[in-house]
């Protein structure tokens, strides 16, 4: 007897589903795309001559995609045919996003099935959820397929039309897109904004203090009734901006060195304020990536690479997703490891709910530990060492994730000032702050790393002070960092541009040319000319972030509309004049 076929995109998927679903189904993989657009001119179909396609995949008619099973394809989608032909069922189990759902169509079209096939999406690879798939199936999303094969039409119209006029640059292999494009210029400004940049020198004075025999350092707050000035209080043309802050000269440090040497110190000003730590939001793709770079030094492309891992492991729910939404399940989850491993004041008496960013489309919710119980990362040591990438993204995520739903810790800031009188200079004036937690709430189960603290001298005001040293450092204001791989996706994000399932892929394309280094992203000379001398000059408009950010509205509305392929149509219509308007006064110039 025959058995239904569920198909999944990735090979590692198929021992996990074929244990939930059992021997009463077979478990086959499409390994990725079976169909795609011709990857050259020699994969383009024999029926067709150059002139009846547009940008090598494109019939000028309507805009209908050209699609061809590639030859490192064609014996999966054997296997895949022949296994469908006897299936009574077809299931197709590839990813709940975009991408997903043109991999479920082309398998549909590729495998010529002889019944409708059912879609089945879970953001977990669990028993409930996948079980509760088959159970509940969907059909194919047209809308999602046809904002699918917009965006992948849009990149290839921009990516035909404009980069043959680049490379006139110089190099064959140079090309731009329409995510790519505003990612590399911010690269550029930024560089370009570091090479203005003028710095400033400024100094701080630090002294080692004494009293009931507990040291402690305190730094120079003020003098003559100003507060010092700073970093901050200089403009990127090396120009102060700030009248109310006391600029002191090399002089004037030494000066204040030697009173401070030799003065008598006391306490003049202890003022405590009550403070509140939030606990942190639950992870989206640019969060964990950055999670990860800060907390475990993983690049986003580690990240990711590990996460798809734990996720295809049943472990962790979908990874590429831009809301910070919870379940139902997964809040009840959290707050039931909670209750049994704190205390009652741990626990806040409703869930901490958190709202979504209005360009996040939310397909999914937050990544999180998956199931209605969560694993315990101690669980993975039976598998995985201590020191491996799997527990400790996996550890992260968790704490996070449980951490989300605990309550505030509550502390005490204690500010102390000491002074130091002087003529010339009026109160010198020393600080000192820090922060006592009386109750530590989620900072019992995760910490703020990058939190320094000293343990504070317990002194009234009027107490003398022992000033053992003190010194003084001559700093200078320092340009703009220039982004690293995680601080351009969050760029990106914050901009509106690309999705959590293309930044990585985006950050691979421009480090191979014109990128030095995927941690520091320096650009090199070919990436400052393509924006400088090419694309502002006659292409601004595709690399403006505005643009960028405007298409994906479009390709949303796509998917949404009540006529999928109408609307593709008239969008790419529309584009397509656009950028011919543009190639002509390219040309003309």
């Amino acid at each position: 007897m025959s058995k239904p076929l569920v198909i999944v995109e990735s090979p590692t998927k198929v021992k996990t589903i074929s244990k939930i679903l059992g021997s009463e189904y077979v478990v086959k993989s499409s390994v990725g795309h079976i169909r795609d657009l011709p990857r050259n001119t020699k994969s383009i179909p024999g029926e067709y001559t150059k002139e009846e396609i547009l940008w090598g995949a494109v019939k000028p008619k309507d805009f209908e995609n050209i699609y061809v099973i590639p030859e490192d394809r064609k014996k999966v989608v054997k296997e895949l045919r022949e296994l469908a032909d006897e299936a009574p069922e077809v299931y197709l189990a590839t990813d709940d996003d975009r991408e997903g759902e043109a991999i479920a169509y082309h398998l549909k079209e590729a495998l010529e099935l002889k019944v409708e096939p059912k879609r089945i999406k879970f953001n977990e690879i669990t028993e409930p959820a996948v079980l509760n798939a088959i159970e509940n199936p969907e059909i194919i999303d047209i809308g999602k397929f046809k904002s699918y094969e917009a965006r992948r039409t849009l990149d290839r119209m921009i990516g035909y039309e404009i980069s043959p006029k680049l490379r006139d640059l110089g190099g064959a292999f140079i090309s731009t897109g329409r995510v790519q494009g505003p990612a590399i210029r911010l690269i550029v400004e930024k560089e370009e904004e570091r090479l203005r940049f003028v710095k400033s020198k400024y100094f701080e004075i630090e002294a080692t203090c004494s009293s009931s025999d507990i040291e402690f350092i305190a730094n120079l707050r003020s003098v003559k009734g100003n507060k010092i000035a700073s970093s901050k209080d200089f403009d990127e043309n090396g120009k102060k901006i700030n009248k109310d802050r006391e600029y002191i000269s090399e002089k004037e440090s030494d000066e204040i060195l030697d009173i401070l040497n030799n003065g008598s110190a006391k306490t003049s000003k202890i003022k405590e304020t009550q403070r509140s730590g939030k606990p942190p939001k639950p992870l989206k793709t640019t969060s964990l990536q950055s999670s990860a770079r800060n907390n475990l030094g993983f690049q986003p492309r580690k990240t990711m690479s590990v996460a798809q891992k734990l996720y295809q492991e049943g472990l962790i729910t979908y990874m590429r997703t831009d809301s910070i939404r919870l379940s139902e399940i997964a809040i009840k989850a959290a707050r039931n490891y909670i209750s049994e491993n704190f205390t009652k004041d741990h626990l806040p008496d409703e869930a901490n709910l958190y709202g979504d960013s209005k360009n996040a489309q939310a397909a999914h919710e937050a990544i999180r530990p998956s199931g209605d119980v969560f694993t315990e990362p101690k669980e993975l040591l039976k598998k995985y060492k201590e020191d491996s990438d799997e527990f400790k993204l996996y550890s992260l995520i968790f704490n996070i994730t449980v951490a989300s739903q605990m309550t505030e810790a509550k502390g005490i800031t204690k500010s102390i000032e000491i002074e130091v009188q002087d003529e010339t200079f009026g109160p010198i004036v020393l600080g000192i702050s820090g922060t006592t937690w009386i109750f530590g709430g989620y900072r019992d189960l995760i910490k703020d790393l990058s939190e320094k603290s000293q343990e504070l001298p317990d002194l009234n005001e009027g107490d003398l002070v022992n000033i053992i040293n003190c010194n003084s450092e001559e700093k200078f204001t320092n340009p703009p960092n220039r982004y690293s791989s995680t601080s351009l996706i969050n760029k990106l994000e914050e901009l509106g541009i690309g999705r959590p399932s293309t930044y990585v892929s985006i950050i691979e394309s421009i480090t191979s040319v014109f990128i030095n280094s995927e941690s520091s992203l320096k650009p090199r000379i070919l990436a400052i000319a393509m924006i400088n001398n090419f694309m502002k000059p006659y292409f601004d408009l595709y690399i403006d972030y505005e643009f960028s950010k405007l298409m994906e509205d479009e390709l949303d509305k796509i998917l949404e509309s009540k006529n999928p392929e109408e609307a593709k149509v008239k969008f790419l219509e529309d584009s397509y004049e656009k950028i011919k308007k543009h190639i002509k006064g390219y040309e003309n110039a």
